[in-house]
């Protein structure tokens, strides 16, 4: 019973994304997600789907309704990356940058066997969004220079260069402070 259900939900996300009508499967998918979970501390597959849908449909305030919500049981590690990824990405764009960055933490530093993508973009979200709330760059841990060589091969990689010309002069730091913190947010994405 439950796989079907998870399976319909997955079909339902599917058709509203490609439909281009996120917002109409924003309800129907949280009441999904409450009907699925054992507790507010259980993770369900829905959490993710149901998160991408409000970043989809830009309704932030109703994907921090479950952001709110301590997880304490998760069934396949995916999902919490998924849900650490997207719940960081809607913490971004309401300007809640200390939830954001730990979110995106959970997802760096969570225990993998192989570094996945949503680590890597994870981590490259953590390095712009600690760059912007903190003006500098939040070091984590020694274990993540894998991390570090791995996107410093990426061109979209911006770490510890951006992180060295951010400090380099004085005047980039007042001008960063004069910007616009709404331009900020929008590099994000």
């Amino acid at each position: 019973m439950c796989l079907a259900v998870i399976s319909v939900c997955k079909s339902f996300k599917d058709q509203v994304l490609l439909l281009e009508e996120p917002l109409c499967g924003v309800a129907p998918m949280l009441t999904a997600v409450r009907k699925l979970q054992s507790s507010t501390e259980h993770l369900t597959t829905l959490h993710p789907k149901f998160l991408l849908l409000c970043l989809v449909a830009k309704c932030y305030k109703t994907g921090l309704s479950i952001l709110e919500e301590d997880i304490f049981e998760v069934d396949q590690p995916r999902d919490l990356y998924l849900y650490c990824y997207y719940g960081g990405m809607i913490c971004i764009r309401q300007k809640s940058f200390q939830k954001a960055l730990e979110l995106l933490h959970n997802v760096v530093t969570a225990p993998m066997s192989t570094i996945n993508a949503i680590a890597v973009e994870a981590y490259k979200k953590y390095i712009l969004v600690s760059l912007i709330h903190h003006g500098r760059l939040m070091t984590l841990s020694k274990k993540l220079t894998v991390m570090d060589e791995l996107i410093s091969c990426d061109p979209l990689y911006l770490g510890k260069q951006v992180n060295c010309k951010f400090h380099a002069s004085g005047k980039e730091q007042n001008k960063n402070k004069n910007k616009d913190p709404e331009e900020d947010a929008a590099l994000l994405m």
